[in-house]
């Protein structure tokens, strides 16, 4: 475990559901041989009960699973694995494996275990010393990137307004949710088959003029960073002429939804007359989904869709995302992993943990600790250039 860091999907709370419900069949089987036992003595007459070997087998299994499972409930629980597998040791390790495939496409060799855990110890306590002594230092130095500019009025308003619908389509029964949005429910598929399709939504409102497409985002954190470096594919429109590249997994989703929805959103929802306003929603993975469907809906099939999206991974390429811009906003919480795990960003992280270990190692760490803003400016400017 200290070598290799469990997966976060080691879902330890199942364990223990089904280890209470094994628990309780053993114990009602040893409680009905019991009874089973008392009524053989009772009618024996003379007290004498003669049980074949099975059954004191049978029992003595029984008795030692009890135990065995007494003890897996010993396990800890959900919220103090996540805790140990968030330590800092293992953090490191798990991205030691992302970052040795990202150093493996240019052909440099593999950082040491050793060397991985000095490198996000450093940039970890910097980044804190940072935060403690100049709060806003990340929002500052985002406002300093070109052309970056802060929301609008009107897309606040939109964003807050979808929130709740993304995150309806995480809900078993999203019905509730949506009718407090003025919403009904039209269908919900449940199904998801990873890299093929994923659990959606489709809900309207005659009144609003308005259609919602909700799409379900990863349950968990199990390999986020591998997942993000899934091969790029051909999507199939050709944004402005040129051919858009994209997430290999999340695009064959987004065409499965789109043979699936496009026909019924071009025939119920977008006839003559009074159209109606078609969003497609989604958090995280479901973001990256909802935003390669719009791609797909308005390139394709030719329906005037907008996209929202909450932490959305990198999906698609850097062209093509600027000119979908008119029809896809999407929102990054501050420091938040999700959509800043490319294969493109990994080989920038790879390259400023290089440069830290060289600080480490030609100076104190007082001295390297200042010499860390040098170091990514230095690192951001050789990837532009």
């Amino acid at each position: 475990i200290v070598g290799r860091p469990l997966p976060l999907s080691c879902n330890y709370e199942w364990a223990r559901q089904m280890a209470l419900a094994s628990l309780a069949k053993l114990a009602g089987s040893l409680a009905a041989a019991a009874a089973a036992a008392a009524v053989a003595i009772h009618n024996s007459g003379d007290g004498h009960l003669v049980l074949p070997k099975a059954s004191v087998f049978s029992g003595a299994l029984a008795l030692g699973g009890i135990a065995a499972l007494t003890a897996l409930l010993q396990l800890p629980g959900k919220q103090a694995v996540a805790a140990d597998i968030a330590s800092l040791r293992t953090v490191a390790l798990r991205l030691k494996d992302s970052i040795d495939h990202a150093r493996e496409t240019l052909g440099s060799p593999p950082l040491s275990a050793a060397d991985s855990y000095e490198a996000v110890r450093f940039l970890a306590e910097t980044w804190t010393s940072w935060h403690e002594t100049r709060p806003t230092f990340q929002a500052d130095e985002v406002q300093t990137v070109a052309g970056v500019q802060p929301l609008s009025a009107a897309e606040a308003e939109a964003m807050a307004r979808h929130l709740p619908l993304a995150l309806a389509a995480y809900e078993e029964d999203p019905t509730a949710a949506l009718e407090e949005e003025g919403l009904r429910l039209l269908y919900h598929d449940r199904t998801t088959v990873a890299g093929e399709r994923t659990s959606h939504y489709l809900a309207y409102s005659t009144e609003q003029r308005r259609v919602v497409l909700g799409i379900q985002g990863t349950s968990d954190m199990n390999d986020v960073l591998t997942d993000a470096m899934c091969r790029a594919v051909p999507l199939s429109p050709r944004v402005r002429g040129g051919e858009v590249l994209a997430h290999e997994a999340m695009s064959v989703a987004a065409r499965h939804l789109a043979s699936r929805v496009g026909p019924l959103l071009r025939d119920l929802f977008t006839p003559s007359g009074r159209p109606y306003s078609i969003a497609v929603t989604g958090h995280s993975l479901g973001a990256g989904t909802a935003c390669l469907l719009a791609v797909l809906l308005r390139e394709d099939i030719g329906i005037d869709v907008v996209a929202f999206g909450f932490a959305t991974p990198p999906v698609i390429g850097k062209d093509a995302a600027l000119c979908c811009k008119p029809y896809i906003l999407s929102v990054v919480h501050h420091t938040d992993v999700i959509p800043r795990a490319s294969l493109r960003n990994l080989l920038l992280l790879s390259r400023l943990m290089d440069a830290v270990l060289q600080l480490r190692q030609n100076q104190d760490e007082e001295t390297a600790r200042e010499g860390v803003v040098d170091a990514v400016k230095q690192v951001v400017s050789s990837a532009h250039e």
